[in-house]
């Protein structure tokens, strides 16, 4: 079994490097901080927690309960909550309140 199956991590290998190798921030990205890098995780647990999510709901809407679709949950959980320890934090002690409805739609 690969390590990318065992992560429960995407196939889509653009979107990962757009995600996580494009600096984000200042133009050119030459600036960054505590703020856009725990923003930077956060967004990436939850781009993650997707395809776990889609594997459950494979799983589930086929009738069976097996032991890959109980790890996707458990795998879908986890980054859930990462994006939360991480997300909820930056947000409160930033003071980015307008996170709020963005990471609502995303949810």
């Amino acid at each position: 079994m690969s390590l990318r199956s065992t992560l429960g991590l995407p196939r889509e290998h653009g979107a990962c490097v757009i995600l996580c190798i494009v600096p984000p921030g200042h133009p050119g990205g030459r600036e960054s901080s505590l703020s856009v890098l725990l923003l930077l995780l956060a967004t990436s647990a939850v781009f993650i927690s997707r395809e776990t999510l889609l594997t459950w709901w494979r799983w589930r809407s086929r009738g069976r309960q097996t032991r890959a679709s109980r790890k996707a949950a458990r795998l879908m959980l986890v980054y859930a909550a990462i994006a939360g320890a991480i997300g909820v934090p930056l947000i409160l002690h930033y003071r980015l309140y307008r996170l709020l409805p963005l990471a609502l739609i995303g949810g």
